[in-house]
């Protein structure tokens, strides 16, 4: 086998399409050892040495060898090459562009997509796949609410997308967006003042006086608190934009010390849990209001 073409197969895991093997004047020689037995098409043209299982990562380098024209891997598929935390059940998904199979090839099922999405494919780890943002907000719509923030923190932290890519990709008709849309809102720091009035007009039927956006101003420093509940308690609703990361938490517990001082006690809460476990947030806060005498 020609030295370039020998590499070729090693990097497609053991590969090759007839169409290779003709451009490289290998046709001949890849029958022959087919007819002995020692390689196998295994469908659409394409051919692995006898001894090679024929497993996901190689149904999808099959799959980039068969197809034509423009697309990428989808959904969960792309995910999975992205190798964030998903689990990938059940047939892999393509989405192919015009001129592209439109049949099932090894369990990989061809969707279509928009042909401005289809053009932000990118190649990653050895594949093409669609835009992050388009993968995500396509998985939106297949795994879990708790899956899908793992994927977008995990997606984030390692830069392959912004929050505001991810906003940006979402609308009316794409699937996924709904679920990815009602996600963000709980995530991105401009949703932060409306679930801060959601747990003050929750404070004030528990009987509490709060206040939304208090400022402390102590030892030479000032800061706004999103809920001053009583003369003692405030509350912050922490988006995970502004503070997912390490260094902003520690800033964070500096804060609290630092409000200690004054004489506040800090409770924290999210916009996720404001919305989905508000009686709870509630309890949490009339209780330390109760504890802290006012």
């Amino acid at each position: 086998m020609d030295p370039r073409l020998a590499k070729a197969v090693q990097r497609q895991g053991g590969a090759i399409s007839r169409r290779q093997a003709r451009a490289a004047g290998w046709s001949r020689t890849l029958s022959r050892r087919e007819d002995a037995g020692e390689w196998r098409d295994i469908g659409n043209g394409v051919l692995v040495p006898s001894t090679v299982v024929v497993d996901d990562e190689l149904a999808r380098v099959a799959t980039e060898l068969t197809l034509q024209g423009p697309w990428g891997f989808a959904g969960l598929t792309g995910l999975a090459i992205l190798k964030l935390p998903v689990k990938v059940e059940g047939a892999p998904r393509v989405a192919v562009g015009p001129g592209g199979v439109r049949k099932r090839i090894f369990g990989i099922t061809p969707t279509r997509i928009s042909d401005d999405e289809l053009a932000g494919r990118r190649r990653i780890n050895g594949h093409i796949v669609l835009a992050p943002a388009v993968l995500i907000r396509q998985a939106a719509a297949e795994i879990s609410e708790d899956q899908l923030t793992t994927v977008v923190e995990a997606a984030v932290r390692r830069r392959l997308v912004t929050l505001a890519d991810l906003r940006a990709v979402c609308g009316r008709g794409k699937r996924g967006s709904a679920r990815l849309s009602r996600l963000l809102d709980v995530l991105t720091a401009d949703g932060v003042d409306r679930w801060a009035r959601v747990l003050i007009r929750a404070l004030r039927k528990a009987g509490l006086d709060p206040e939304a956006q208090f400022w402390l101003t102590f030892e030479g420093r000032s800061h706004p608190f999103d809920v001053r509940a009583s003369s003692s308690v405030v509350v912050e609703v922490d988006d995970w934009e502004t503070h997912g990361l390490i260094n902003t938490q520690d800033k964070d517990r500096e804060q609290d010390r630092w409000a200690r001082r004054a004489g506040l006690f800090t409770l924290r809460t999210t916009p996720r849990e404001v919305r989905d476990r508000l009686t709870v947030v509630v309890r949490d806060v009339v209780d330390e209001v109760a504890r802290a005498g006012g």
